[in-house]
């Protein structure tokens, strides 16, 4: 019996699928432009992010921990980040981040890999957690 992996039968590589996770996060990772907030895109988005850093044959470890390190960052980046003025799509876009930071960490125990931080700073942003309401988020929800 064969020990091969779908990913490496149709040739993604490390480079192949870092770059198809960087096309994902320029969907619904975006300070200046508007994000995807539709739920199913998300999911959909969140999913493959998921199973790509989660994955032991789609990345090499060094490739994983580095795409686990960005993503926390970039994230933890978004949660600090606050817009100038109320921004509907911004606020509808923070719980996708508080969703992909839990994947960032499941994928990081999964491997073994505890370099992110989770210092009081991280634990307060992420309690102290809040959206501003907006009459556009109101009534896209």
């Amino acid at each position: 019996m064969y020990n091969c992996d779908f990913t490496q039968v149709i040739g993604l590589n490390d480079e192949t699928l870092l770059y198809i996770l960087n096309r994902i996060d320029k969907k619904y990772l975006n300070k200046e432009e508007d994000n995807v907030i539709d739920d199913g895109l998300v999911n959909l988005y969140l999913s493959l992010t998921k199973r790509i850093l989660s994955s032991n044959a789609a990345l090499s470890s060094e490739a994983r921990n580095t795409a686990i390190q960005n993503h926390f960052d970039i994230t933890f980046d978004l949660l600090k980040y606050r817009t100038p003025s109320v921004d509907a799509n911004k606020e509808m876009s923070k719980p996708n981040y508080i969703r992909l930071l839990s994947i960032v960490y499941e994928c990081a125990i999964a491997h073994s890999y505890f370099k992110l931080d989770c210092d009081n700073n991280l634990v307060s942003s992420v309690y102290g957690f809040q959206m501003k309401r907006t009459q556009e988020a109101l009534r896209e929800r």
